[in-house]
């Protein structure tokens, strides 16, 4: 079959920024770190870029050496681990939008570079865990805008790179994406623009997850690019 005419039926999301709203989370957890190891505190405004990277560029003006870095990091991610989500945290038709790709025989998945254990309870207490196939973390892996997550993604789904899409508000996740040879389309709800988007290798960029939905329930279809 021509790849053009093959259907894509692998959907792979992003997490933080993409399906659930967790800036306020993450910051306060940096912030009680911060406070446990009496480090001086930093703006919103400055870990808000960060959020989606690798955990430790939020403590990176610090200067930690190894093992420093490696402590500061399970005391957020234990932090982190006890904020309570709820489905308030997902972004605006982020429920529709999954029922309408699994409604159309969308296999989905989330690849991110949180800790598995992290996701997994961030997607169950948003109430929607039991709409993904699976989980890719990013504990074991190179983070994005590494491939390593995406090709995981296409691993555990039995599924090629030619099949499948990612969506994602990072121009990492782009990266990521277009290294594996898998499609990405972005959503402008995180730090980066349209531009920044596109540079990384985005397909197609919209608005929001909202703006996503209402282009497929109204005839655009992944497969018209």
């Amino acid at each position: 079959m021509n790849k053009s005419n093959l259907v894509k039926n692998l959907v792979i999301f992003d997490l933080d920024g993409t399906l659930v709203n967790t800036i306020d989370q993450i910051c306060n957890a940096v912030y009680s770190t911060r406070e446990l190891f009496d480090f001086a505190q930093v703006s919103k405004e400055t870990l808000v870029p960060k959020i989606g990277l690798a955990a430790s560029e939020l403590f990176s003006d610090l200067n930690l050496n190894n093992t420093e870095t490696v402590k500061v990091v399970d005391t957020f991610r234990k932090h982190l681990g006890n904020v309570k989500l709820s489905e308030l945290n997902l972004f605006p038709c982020v429920i529709d939008l999954l029922n309408l790709l699994i409604s159309r025989n969308f296999i989905l998945s989330v690849g991110t570079n949180k800790p598995y254990w992290i996701a997994d309870k961030t997607l169950k207490e948003c109430k929607i865990r039991e709409k993904f196939s699976f989980v890719v973390g990013g504990e074991s892996l190179p983070l994005k805008p590494d491939k390593a997550i995406i090709e995981n993604c296409l691993k555990h789904s039995n599924t090629t790179a030619a099949a499948a899409i990612m969506i994602g508000d990072r121009v990492e996740d782009m990266h990521a994406a277009t290294s594996a040879t898998v499609v990405a389309y972005g959503v402008l709800q995180g730090v980066h623009d349209e531009n920044q988007l596109f540079e990384a290798g985005a397909k197609k960029v919209f608005l929001d997850i909202s703006d996503l939905y209402e282009s497929l329930v109204t005839g655009w279809n992944f497969e018209d690019l």
